[in-house]
Formats: structure tokens, C-alpha cells, sequence
């Protein structure tokens, strides 16, 4: 806690709150350091997250810890003097919490930006096959998927030069597992891999539920494809629709 005293500015990027951070916000406001929230998804609002099909998944005890972990998410904001949101709606609801709060558009670094020019440079695929992708970054997008599962098992059919590329936390719908020759499934892969992979693909697939949850969603994920120049299919939500 003392390493608080350090420091002017102090930004919390998604941390919910624990008696260590706790005791670190105490020493912080004692020197009067600012402290800004930071967030790019709608998860410290339990009115957001309960229309989650993940959450009918998840056993008594685990939506118990997920539906704490958004509490406490909010708890960590309730005691900072600012916050930032990446989306002109999660602006919106920041400022039921903290009156000060800036948007801040969800970017990418130097370092992956360098990576993206690195995979840029050795893209080299096969004109005769067609890679489909879909990078998935946790297990509350399987619903978003199963929404255009039988859309690709269409094209799946009628055209045998394509292929699927899935990364991530993703549960392979049933309908596609008679096509699991053609599919390359990869778990949760490290942001510095990630490059590398949407560079394989020739279409990134962007699907979201039009749920509260996603309509506040950023378009980061489009954002990560076109740094290797690879367009995107989207589902028309305000975000991502700005970006089409």
C-alpha cells in the first residue's frame, strides 16, 4: 500500500475490489493521489450482465462469485474520483457512479501495432482456400457464436474450400462438428500471438447478441483484424456499425 505515495495518477483497469486493493485506495486518498476507473465493458452493473446466457450455465456457487466479482467491480469505481469508458454508453452508465468520466475509444499499442506489420509482411496463404475466424475472448460469447452456427454450416456445405478458424474460450456448436477436418481450434491465446493468427484468416467474424450488454461493446476486434488487413462481418450495433 505504501507504493501509493509514489505515484500522482493511479488507473484501475478492470480490478474489482479486495482488502489488498482496499488498503491501497486508503493510503492513496491519504495522500490525495486522483484515481481513475477504467472499463471497456458494461461489468460492474448487475443489470447489464444478468441477460448473459453464460450466467444459466454456470452452477449456484459460480454465478454467485461471477455476480460478487461485478459488485465488487462497481465498489472499485464508487471510490475513484474519475473514470474512463471506451464507448459513448458505458460513458453513460459510469456517470450513475462518479460525475467525472472521459471516453476514451479502445486502441492499440506500439508494440502491437509493430506486430501487426510483422504478421503484415510474412502473410502468405493459399488462394484456393477460404479461412473464416472468430477470436473469442471469453466464454460469454459461445451464445454470440450459436447465433451464426447455422449460417456457417450452410456455407460449410456448399462450398468445400472453406474452412473455419476459432480461437478461444469456444464450445463447438454441434452442428459443426461433422466439419471438424475443415475447422483449427485454438485455446486462449496470448495477445502477442494474436497477429499471427487473424493474419491466416480472409474474413474476421464479428457476432454479438443484441443484448444491453453488447450494444456497449467497443470495436476492438475489428480494429485487431484491420492491422493485418483483414475485413470484418459484423452484427449491426452501434459501435460496431460506426465502423463499417
Amino acid at each position: 500500500p505504501l507504493l501509493a505515495k509514489y505515484y500522482d495518477t493511479i488507473i484501475f483497469y478492470r480490478v474489482p475490489m479486495t482488502p489488498e486493493l482496499r488498503a491501497f485506495i486508503s493510503v492513496a486518498k491519504k495522500f490525495q493521489k486522483t484515481l481513475i476507473f477504467d472499463i471497456d465493458d458494461l461489468v460492474f452493473e448487475r443489470g447489464a450482465v444478468r441477460s448473459l446466457k453464460v450466467l444459466k450455465t454456470l452452477k449456484k456457487r459460480e454465478k454467485k462469485l461471477y455476480l460478487q466479482g461485478v459488485d465488487r467491480m462497481q465498489e472499485t469505481l464508487r471510490v475513484c474520483s474519475a473514470a474512463v469508458g471506451s464507448t459513448p454508453m458505458i460513458v453513460e452508465h459510469l456517470k450513475r457512479y462518479t460525475p467525472r468520466v472521459f471516453l476514451n475509444r479502445n486502441r492499440v499499442s506500439e508494440e502491437m501495432l509493430r506486430l501487426s506489420q510483422v504478421a503484415l509482411l510474412k502473410k502468405n496463404k493459399p488462394h484456393e482456400k477460404c479461412v473464416l475466424g472468430y477470436f473469442s475472448g471469453s466464454k460469454t460469447h459461445d451464445a454470440d457464436f450459436e447465433m451464426i452456427t447455422p449460417v456457417l454450416v450452410e456455407i460449410l456445405k456448399q462450398y468445400p474450400q472453406v474452412q473455419l478458424l476459432l480461437t478461444g474460450y469456444l464450445q463447438l456448436p454441434p452442428g459443426l462438428r461433422r466439419f471438424r477436418k475443415r475447422i483449427e481450434q485454438h485455446a486462449f491465446v496470448d495477445w502477442k500471438k494474436l497477429p499471427k493468427l487473424l493474419a491466416r484468416v480472409d474474413l474476421n467474424l464479428v457476432p454479438l447478441e443484441p443484448r444491453k450488454f453488447n450494444e456497449a461493446k467497443s470495436a476492438i476486434k475489428v480494429l485487431e483484424a484491420a492491422l493485418v488487413e483483414v475485413p470484418s462481418v459484423v452484427s449491426d450495433l452501434p459501435e460496431l456499425r460506426n465502423v463499417a
